[in-house]
């Protein structure tokens, strides 16, 4: 699957589970696509890594034919955007979408010229000139790389219709932590303020005919976006890791 074939997955009503990833690492890349896991997401938000990490790490999955996406950052400069959607990732997270206009301009630094501001160089993501001209790999960059606004601030509840009607959105991301932040409660995702509004983003998202996701924390927490109708579920990469870690360790413990 690419990111492409993920987009079609998801318009066709499919269910897409994958894990963010903060640790700068293609090994464990490798580990988390032999899984099965749907995609995995470089965390270079807030983990360490960087494009030539990225690379590596999209490398990793290509090889297992699991997409990568990429979380930059809000603040990232276009040269900095330009680098990491040069080394092939297959989506990428936009944080803190409050606004349409917010969005527009994020989105702008997704595309080349004349849709957005995107540097255009025949690099890794254009197979260094081996994949055709460059003229039609820039058509194909609009259906190959998926867009996933992460709805995460009290603002973006407040404009979330119209963030909801950018048809270059793929995907509407609910960042419960943040929102809960913006609200005033430090990430208590369990206030019942919190819990009502992340219910109704997710609510009006799938209602408006598009796709939501979610982060969830626990098994639990999945279950709880499925039932609201969220296609796009991600899992913290270390999450899953220590789940799994503990499950051992309670086997032997249990002996």
């Amino acid at each position: 699957m690419n990111g492409g074939a993920l987009k079609r997955t998801l318009a066709e009503g499919g269910t897409c589970v994958g894990a963010i990833l903060k640790i700068p690492s293609p090994d464990v890349v490798e580990v988390l696509c032999g899984s099965g896991l749907d995609f995995v997401i470089v965390d270079s938000e807030h983990g360490p890594s960087g494009p030539e990490t990225c690379q590596q790490m999209v490398r990793a999955g290509e090889a297992l034919g699991v997409p990568v996406f990429v979380r930059i950052g809000e603040s990232g400069s276009p040269a900095t955007v330009t680098r990491f959607l040069d080394t092939g990732v297959s989506g990428v997270h936009l944080p803190h979408i409050s606004s349409a206009a917010t969005a527009r301009e994020q989105v702008r630094q997704l595309l080349h010229p004349p849709a957005g501001e995107r540097g255009l160089a025949g690099g890794r993501w254009a197979g260094y000139g081996t994949k055709g001209p460059l003229p039609g790999q820039v058509d194909s960059v609009v259906d190959s790389l998926c867009v996933v606004a992460q709805i995460e601030d009290a603002e973006a509840h407040e404009a979330l219709d119209e963030i909801l009607a950018m048809g270059e959105l793929d995907v509407f991301f609910l960042g419960s932590t943040d929102l809960a932040a913006s609200l005033g409660f430090r990430g208590d995702r369990d206030e019942p303020r919190v819990r009502e509004m992340s219910e109704e983003i997710l609510r009006r998202t799938v209602e408006a005919g598009r796709t939501a996701g979610l982060l969830a924390s626990t098994p639990e927490e999945a279950a709880w976006g499925l039932k609201l109708g969220a296609r796009y579920i991600v899992f913290n990469a270390e999450s899953l890791i220590q789940w799994g870690a503990k499950r051992g360790l309670d086997a032997v413990a249990a002996q």
